[in-house]
């Protein structure tokens, strides 16, 4: 599996922040921050992880959560199911060490760890800092309380035999107690299968009293926001309603990490075919490329020999003739219809060079002076003779007609003069004569 995750915590500025966290061996080593954030990417096989509250005291609970967050790191990369007793039972040093020192003050230590081992995970609380474990969208809290009495192992002197029994202690309800006779035991969940996706969720008993579950599942439940955004959005949350409070939420999703080994497996996998293919066409391609046609001929043959194409039919039929007509019908119509086309296009010609005709008539100018008309002279009559055979009359009207053409005068064309035209000065607006000729 791999662990991809986010802390913060906060607290107000004129405040101290007494919480701490641990991520596989970073703490919060500016204790007078009051608010911090880290990221976490974790491909380990184990992993361990925590939060750390103390009360808040005159001789600072911020330092009291540095110390135990610290304590921690001598944990990591172990077996914390066999080492957690040696690390509870420092921790509850360290804060009675720090409960005299502040003069018999009450100086209490919370703390929630997570302890990741290959694809399981177990749950050490001491305290109320809960423990969220979130999948299919509901949300578990295997935060639990600490048991009573627990059976640990005790050298006993016997007459210089040093003899190893087991007997039964109280155990303090909570760490930092001042007492020689109880000892600290957390409480120990079974171990949680981790599925891929799941979310792991540490926070601090304020988050839990101001959101609550039902809020911080709706937000879990929101695939919209990235793993960290869902963090911030959890402290948002606690800060709106009790802006004073300290808060810290540590969150946790799993990933398969087989997964992501799968995907870089493919791509390397299928790298490697297409440089074979590369190396191999090269070398024999010739040889290659006619077993591929070869291959493909023989498809085709087979392909073609299950198909409807290859199989002749006994009767082959006429071409489709439309009911009632024949081929002298069909003839006579396609005549009438290039006939009736022409006669369409002569007539459209016709009516056309009639339209231009009328727009040259309209667009020609009127002449400037009109020519003095002529007397017509009158012409001696031409008396007509019997036709004696069709070529004697062709012959006659011939001659007549040049006679009648002789006989008319030409008639002179008067010659024009144009007018004398003032002088044209600069932006002078003069109407001039339109002169045609």
């Amino acid at each position: 599996m791999k662990y991809i995750g986010f802390v913060i915590t906060y607290a107000p500025e004129d405040g101290i922040n007494k919480q701490n966290y641990f991520i596989n061996g970073t703490v919060k080593e500016d204790i007078c921050e009051t608010g911090c954030a880290e990221m976490f990417n974790s491909p380990r096989r184990r992993n361990l992880l925590g939060v750390i509250d103390a009360s808040p005291s005159e001789i600072s609970g911020d330092e009291t959560a540095f110390l135990c967050a610290t304590a921690l790191e001598e944990c990591l990369g172990l077996d914390f199911d066999a080492t957690y007793s040696n690390f509870f039972t420092a921790v509850n040093e360290i804060a009675k060490g720090r409960a005299f020192q502040a003069g018999g003050k009450f100086v209490c230590v919370n703390t929630g760890i997570l302890f990741f081992q290959n694809e399981y995970c177990k749950v050490y609380n001491a305290g109320d800092v809960p423990v969220y474990h979130f999948r299919d969208k509901k949300l578990k809290n295997y935060a639990g309380k600490m048991p009573k009495t627990v059976e640990r192992e005790e050298m006993i002197d016997n007459d210089g035999e040093v003899e190893v029994k087991k007997c039964v202690k109280n155990t303090a309800p909570y760490i930092g107690f001042i007492s020689d006779e109880l000892v600290v035991e957390p409480y120990i969940s079974p171990k949680i299968k981790i599925k891929n996706k799941d979310i792991f969720l540490i926070t601090t008993q304020s988050v839990r009293d101001v959101v609550g579950e039902k809020a911080i599942a709706q937000i879990l439940s929101n695939d919209k926001l990235k793993i960290d955004e869902k963090a911030e959005a959890i402290v948002d949350a606690a800060a709106e309603k009790n802006p004073d409070g300290n808060f810290t939420v540590q969150i946790v999703v799993a990933k398969d990490s087989v997964r992501f080994v799968g995907v870089k497996l493919g791509y390397i996998f299928t790298a490697v075919i297409v440089a074979l293919c590369i190396v191999v066409s090269s070398m024999f391609g010739e040889s290659i490329n006619k077993g591929a046609q070869i291959l493909v001929n023989s498809w085709r043959i087979i392909v073609n020999s299950f198909t409807y194409r290859d199989i002749k039919p006994d009767v082959v039929a006429d071409p489709w003739v439309p009911l009632g007509r024949d081929e002298e019908e069909e003839d006579q119509k396609k005549k009438a219809e290039e006939e009736a086309r022409k006669a369409k296009e002569a007539e459209e010609e016709q009516k056309r060079a009639k339209e231009e005709a009328e727009q040259q008539k309209a667009s020609r100018p009127a002449p400037v002076q009109k020519r003095p008309s002529t007397p017509a002279q009158s012409q001696p009559a031409v008396q007509s003779k019997p036709a004696s055979s069709n070529a004697e009359g062709n012959t006659e009207n011939a001659l007549e007609g040049e006679n009648a053409q002789a006989s008319v005068p030409a008639v002179e064309t008067p010659v024009v003069t144009k007018p004398d035209l003032p002088p044209v000065k600069e932006n002078d607006e003069v109407e001039l004569p339109i002169d045609f000729n």
